[in-house]
């Protein structure tokens, strides 16, 4: 912020201010999106030294290990459990620092493509598309796929000028595919897309691209030669690349789902800029604007091959198309607070202070209310409770229960159980259709509707929404 003129300071402060306000409450509680608690559920596992970095463990357990995604994310973020413990807020703060993260690379972007230091321009764009907010504070991979892939665009930024700097780009996108597969690979022509637009430099494009690729391909190649890594890729090519694009998943969001989500927040972006070009009668396409244009859309695009869709999918493309639409229309930086409030009252204009006065409040105001919600249950009240009844329960048991078998595949209880108590679960006769392994006939512990169970069991508890906590007679 060194660089920033006095009137940018505040208003890039206020807009992350207001963020922070708007997410306060949903990083404070327990409640959480399905998919970043079962990644905390992996992560606070392996921290405590189950699994092993190619084989994390698994909720489910008729299986081994999980192999829905490569491993690096779920690693990365179990040694920020190993460095923080397990408490319910350590992925909260896991994914706000990722979010902070990617604003500063944004920011860094923006700086370099516009030469411009008004950042908080681009940066309202991106935290007002609903796909970012949603995505961040949910705990999902996109969000650290994300950091990854503007790294990538910004060292291939700078690799136009220093080519051999395509070895970084090359090394961003590896980690990057081991965050979330080949959905990363459009970095790759990231070096060529600038090298075209920004210099009309083909031969450059294809030597920047080759650089990256070869690079990627080398460490693949190396990380093949380790122990389960050949096994942990056949497996998630198997289980979820294969699996989802030919339909054989839960298809919950399909193609047209997605499409409507992209257009929905490319709208918020476009109306944005439509006040801007309206306010300053000034919109301009440069070559900058078509570059991240195109990278975004190689980053969205692509993903419509499957047919399972969701919308933080396309958290890694927001950031891209942030600029792009910032880029069409640069808002001019202030010189002066005054300029901003040319009708105010004549003490307000005269005041350099009220600014940050007003960023102060908003500030003030999330921090009371991430201490008003901290630690409440939030929107998944019921099935945090139930999970925290059956964990408690479980944890006393004697003898020990190593497994709890729910009659329906109600995937919220059992990743909350498996979140905050290392309970793993099975589905058990009634509901096994899905399940290639045999379930378990003999297990102690129940979680099924009433009246489902037979007579060798017992009820120990009423759970919510007419579920009953039974166990075995012994």
């Amino acid at each position: 912020m060194s660089n920033l003129s006095s009137a940018e300071r505040p208003l890039l402060c206020a807009v992350l201010a207001l963020a922070w306000l708007y997410l306060s409450a949903d990083l404070a509680v327990m409640s959480q999106g399905l998919d970043g608690t079962l990644y905390a559920g992996i992560a606070k596992l392996m921290a405590a030294g189950q699994g092993s970095f190619w084989a994390p463990p698994h909720f489910e357990s008729q299986l081994t290990a999980f192999h829905d995604h490569p491993p690096l994310g779920l690693w990365l973020q179990s040694q920020w459990f190993a460095l923080l413990g397990d408490a319910f807020w350590v992925e909260k703060t896991y994914s706000l620092c990722l979010g902070i993260l990617i604003c500063w690379l944004l920011a860094r972007l923006w700086r370099v493509l516009s030469q411009q230091s008004n950042a908080w321009w681009p940066l309202l764009i991106f935290l007002l598309m609903p796909v970012t907010t949603y995505a961040i504070k949910n705990n999902t991979l996109e969000t650290l796929l994300t950091v990854f892939s503007l790294a990538a665009v910004l060292a291939a930024w700078y690799a136009h000028q220093h080519i051999w700097l395509n070895i970084l780009v090359g090394v961003l996108c590896f980690a990057a595919v081991m965050v979330k597969g080949p959905v990363a690979l459009f970095i790759l022509g990231v070096p060529g897309c600038f090298a075209v637009l920004l210099q009309n430099n083909w031969q450059r494009a294809l030597v920047a691209s080759a650089i990256a690729t070869i690079v990627l391909a080398g460490l693949f190649v190396v990380t093949l030669s380790m122990d389960g890594a050949q096994q942990s890729w056949q497996q998630y090519y198997q289980s979820q690349l294969l699996a989802s694009i030919s339909g054989q998943r839960l298809i919950e969001h399909g193609r047209g789902y997605q499409a409507a989500q992209l257009a929905y927040n490319l709208l918020v972006a476009a109306v944005l800029v439509g006040l801007a070009a309206w306010f300053s009668r000034v919109a301009k396409p440069s070559r900058e604007f078509w570059a991240m244009l195109i990278i975004g859309c190689s980053a969205a695009l692509p993903l419509l091959i499957s047919p399972r869709q969701y919308q933080h999918y396309l958290l890694p493309s927001m950031p891209l198309f942030a600029l792009a639409a910032a880029l069409l229309v640069k808002v001019p930086a202030p010189r002066r607070s005054g300029t901003w409030l040319r009708r105010a009252p004549i003490w307000l204009r005269r005041s350099s202070a009220w600014p940050w006065w007003v960023t102060a409040s908003v500030l003030l105001l999330a921090v009371s209310r991430t201490v008003f919600h901290f630690g409440d249950l939030g929107d998944h009240e019921e099935d945090l409770a139930d999970a925290f009844a059956v964990g408690k329960y479980v944890g006393q048991a004697n003898p020990p229960v190593t497994s709890v078998g729910f009659c329906e595949n109600d995937l919220r209880r059992r990743v909350y159980l498996f979140r905050h108590f290392g309970v793993r679960s099975t589905i058990t006769p009634q509901a096994a259709s899905s399940l290639t392994a045999s379930p378990q006939k003999d297990t102690a512990v129940l979680v099924c509707p009433d009246k489902r169970v037979g007579a060798d069991y017992q009820q120990v508890a009423v759970l919510n929404d007419g579920w009953v906590l039974w166990r075995r007679s012994i």
